[in-house]
């Protein structure tokens, strides 16, 4: 039996504004910031950053307010942690017992992906009233584990996240290899059984399931944009056979590859990424998410007349306007009970977010969906105009001058030192670079006398 165990109270997402306001705490309780937010506890005041957790003990007002210039919101996990204190014949006896718990204030700065998706997850299963007592309690007790274990953002931590990480982009690199899951614990330096224990609890999967679902949607990627073989196809993912692939493909979808590559162009998508992409092709997606419009500020009219549905991304409703697709990013692995919930509704085709040059982008959703030549209209027209910014720009940049470019998300500045990042791409584009010109400077870049910023959150990212 367990010496301890855990029970959730509640699960919900709080908007936290400008103005400060209270929260009481009545049980003990988690809460995890998206967005700057300030938190007094008596005389103290922390702010926690995006992506920071804090535990706060039950009996306490605390105040939150948001630190940056537009509001913030938190995930608000309340729970009951209870300790075996006798244990007679079929009799057990536990009490409410909080001495295992850090003090309250306790935060860790950064938290996991996998822990952050459970947070989420939990807030967005109570909202939805879906989950059993059973499944938000391995939840629950999945979360507390990177508490009690100090793998919710300490360095060990942060090493082994980095470590799995790196196992996780070599998957997303070779999944047209063969890969072991011995070769890739050896590589990261783990036997296999802890690997194993690591990989699940940054991706919430088998690293065996987890493979199998990168390769069918690199198949599906594959089966809407080319004219392949299914076999060819089976080779370029990773599968020795057009049969394996099949029964896999069959196994995770319902339908088998041919009857997933013959349905109709979709004409009613459900887009939680790629927007912009489909309004460059002409398509207005049928639905969004809030979090999608959150951060898609410049493309606030062109959306006016999308459907956004609740982040629990329910099946009613999406069913209920008619998708025949939904696109998605492939971060969403990290949530698999949302992957599958959303695979019950309608075909899901999951593309890498922000690791293509964007144009490429532009054009592979053209492929994907049939309009290849809007694509090339779009992009040939955004590079004329890149070309005549090029020109305005000119009589404004001295010879062996350099610029520092950054991007701005509330509090968090980023210099952009990645080639791959979007809004770098976008600068490349203007053509080559004037002659002594050097674009990875990222040192001199940070040393800039001239700063320029886009402040604007939402906008820059």
């Amino acid at each position: 039996m367990d010496a301890s165990i855990f029970t959730l109270k509640s699960a919900s997402r709080l908007q936290v504004q400008r103005q400060a306001s209270t929260l009481q705490v009545e049980f003990p309780s988690f809460i995890a910031a998206e967005g700057g937010v300030k938190v007094r506890l008596g005389r103290r005041t922390v702010t926690l950053q995006n992506g920071a957790m804090m535990l706060l003990r039950p009996w306490q007002q605390v105040k939150l307010q948001a630190s940056g210039a537009s509001n913030a919101r938190i995930h608000h996990i309340a729970f009951e942690s209870y300790r075996l204190m006798e244990e007679s014949g079929n009799r057990l006896l536990y009490h409410a017992d909080w001495s295992i718990l850090p003090e309250s204030g306790w935060v860790s700065p950064n938290l996991s992906q996998r822990a952050y998706s459970l947070l989420r997850q939990l807030t967005e299963e109570a909202a939805a009233g879906k989950y059993s007592g059973r499944n938000k309690r391995y939840m629950l007790e999945e979360l507390l584990d990177f508490v009690f274990s100090g793998d919710g953002g300490g360095k060990e931590d942060n090493h082994y996240d980095k470590l799995i990480d790196e196992s996780i982009a070599y998957v997303h690199e070779h999944y047209d290899q063969p890969i072991a899951r011995a070769q890739l614990a050896g590589m990261a330096g783990f036997n296999e059984s802890y690997f194993s224990t690591l990989f699940r609890k940054r991706t919430g999967w088998g690293f065996s399931e987890y493979v199998n679902r990168l390769r069918i949607g690199k198949a599906k990627e594959r089966l809407l944009a080319s004219d392949q073989t299914l076999h060819e196809i089976a080779l370029g993912v990773g599968y020795k056979s057009g049969l394996y692939l099949s029964r896999k493909f069959k196994a995770v979808t319902g339908m088998t590859p041919g009857q997933f590559r013959c349905q109709p162009k979709p004409r009613r998508i459900a887009a939680f990424q790629f927007v912009g992409h489909l309004l460059a092709l002409g398509v207005q997606p049928t639905a969004t998410d809030a979090i999608i419009l959150h951060h898609s500020l410049l493309l606030k009219d062109e959306l006016r007349d999308v459907h956004i549905v609740s982040e629990q991304h329910s099946a009613d409703e999406l069913k209920s306007l008619g998708v025949d697709l939904i696109l998605a990013p492939t971060y969403f692995y990290y949530t698999p009970d949302k992957m599958k919930r959303l695979e019950e509704m309608a075909p899901v085709v999951t593309l890498d977010w922000a690791k293509l040059d964007p144009l490429e982008e532009v054009r592979l959703l053209g492929r994907l969906l049939g309009k290849e030549g809007a694509a090339e209209q779009w992009i040939q027209r955004y590079l004329a105009k890149v070309r005549y910014a090029r020109l305005r720009l000119a009589e404004h940049i001295k010879p062996n001058e350099t610029v520092a470019l950054y991007e701005i998300r509330e509090q968090c500045n980023r210099d952009l030192e990645s080639q791959a990042s979007r809004s770098l791409q976008s600068v490349r584009y203007a053509g080559p670079a004037p002659a002594g010109a050097d674009t990875g400077r990222s040192t001199a870049a940070r040393q800039a006398d001239l700063y320029i910023g886009c402040p604007a959150p939402g906008v820059c990212g």
